[in-house]
């Protein structure tokens, strides 16, 4: 997207031109993102042709791109590309408190205010899949991580209809977003393939590790990730935020069910209310 200009984030500084997998390998040899400046250019400026041109590099029959900004779509269906290009769209969600306790983690001890950001980023993101109209897919983090192999499947066939085994090895590009949540679970080789590493080959180098930040601590289950973070009446009181609730049930979660496993949770843990 930054070749394009769209302002993914406030500050200008944020663009990147350089992949932050091959940027592991000596010498840097990205096909996709070179290292030669890349202009941001006019955004009315951009042309099919344009955006046409860079997938072209993948080589590959589709392309995909984990942007959490979902007026890329409206972007992309005002110059007519969603009517050229197979676009489909996976929306993945997390629960408005695993939302809330991100943020508090990351500085903002607001929890209320996050879950409103939460209500209104899900709220857009559910319109507009709604007025577009793209083939989609709602995939929530809890039901991920608790059986990561069935929804892996189901968003390879969704995309490329061939389950996810068959996919690897493929060339995996990266400009940005959060690398480590995919380097704990997946090696790279020198030309930048995806290789799933068997569970008896981990963990990951430390030298890799240190390299995407990531921690060799095993996935939590998400209830661990938030619980302790947010006490029973903060979870209540958050359900009780105009939208909250209707955005959760869209989503097509169980908040009052999630209401008591939390409780039941803490009490477990001997943190009562």
């Amino acid at each position: 997207m930054h070749r394009f200009a769209f302002p993914l984030h406030r500050e200008s500084n944020h663009y990147r031109s350089r992949c932050a997998i091959c940027m592991t390998h000596d010498p840097y040899d990205c096909p996709i993102y070179p290292l030669d400046p890349q202009p941001l250019g006019d955004p009315e400026s951009v042309t099919i042709d344009a955006y046409l041109e860079v997938l072209s590099r993948f080589n590959e029959p589709f392309v995909v791109d984990g942007s959490k900004n979902v007026d890329w779509l409206w972007y992309l269906n005002a110059r007519g590309l969603l009517d050229v290009l197979p676009t489909r769209v996976i929306v993945v969600t997390r629960s408005v408190w695993a939302f809330a306790a991100s943020q508090f983690r990351d500085g903002n001890p607001n929890v209320y205010q996050s879950a409103e950001g939460w209500r209104n980023i899900y709220r857009h993101a559910l319109r507009t899949v709604s007025l577009l109209a793209p083939p989609s897919l709602l995939i929530r983090h809890e039901d991920f991580v608790s059986n990561m192999d069935n929804w892996l499947s189901r968003a390879a066939w969704f995309v490329s209809g061939r389950p996810h085994n068959i996919l690897a090895p493929k060339p995996l590009h990266c400009i940005g977003g959060n690398p480590s949540a995919y380097a704990i679970r997946e090696e790279f080789d020198k030309q930048g393939h995806l290789r799933v590493v068997p569970d008896h080959e981990r963990p990951v180098s430390q030298e890799k590790l240190s390299f995407f930040g990531a921690s060799a601590a095993p996935r939590s289950q998400p209830i661990e990730r938030w619980g302790h973070l947010i006490d029973r009446q903060q979870a209540r009181n958050i359900l009780a935020i105009p939208g909250v609730m209707d955005t959760m049930l869209d989503l097509g979660y169980d908040p009052l069910g999630m209401l008591e496993e939390h409780a039941a949770w803490r009490a477990q843990r001997g943190q009562g209310a």
